[in-house]
């Protein structure tokens, strides 16, 4: 998977009711590159997932995402 770290993340996240928290950390988490790189080039199941999903969006397609199944996935796990 070629990930372009330079011109990619740069899309935002739809605030989905009261979701800009949630999203605000997505946003920070996403541009830590050690985090980033292993979300985007590992395997991942369950709630990871999904945020490999909500980045790959933003990072390879460079488009806007909103995490409707990322969302559900945390809501499933803490809610």
């Amino acid at each position: 998977m070629e990930v372009d770290y330079v011109t990619g993340g740069k899309c935002g996240i739809a605030n989905l009711g009261s979701t800009c928290y949630i999203n605000t950390a997505l946003q920070c988490l996403a541009h830590a590159p050690q985090f980033i790189h292993f979300v985007l080039t590992e395997e991942h199941e369950g709630l990871m997932k999904e945020l490999q999903e909500v980045y790959k969006i933003q990072w390879i397609e460079k488009k806007g995402v909103a995490p409707k199944k990322f969302l559900t996935f945390l809501q499933q796990d803490f809610g």
